[in-house]
């Protein structure tokens, strides 16, 4: 099963169209991330362990797609250099 994963992450990363697709999808998926960063959940309401895990989660789920962003343009410009 992985290898079938890794046959078609590659044959992806070969295409330009898709690359530019899914840098589009992860450019939004960072803005609606940011709406949640000007969101503050009350602590009132659900008291600050639950407001401190929803910020840490965010915060980790935003790195993880700034890498995906960054490892996709790397991929862009090697394919635009060769």
């Amino acid at each position: 099963m992985m290898t079938r994963k890794y046959r078609r992450l590659s044959r992806h990363l070969k295409n330009k169209k898709w690359i530019l697709n899914r840098l589009n999808k992860l450019e939004e998926e960072l803005r609606d991330l940011a709406s949640y960063e000007i969101f503050e959940c009350s602590s009132f309401f659900r008291g600050y362990e639950l407001a401190e895990r929803n910020y840490t989660k965010y915060e980790n789920k935003k790195r993880k797609v700034l890498r995906h962003i960054r490892f996709l343009d790397q991929v862009l410009t090697k394919l635009n250099n060769d």
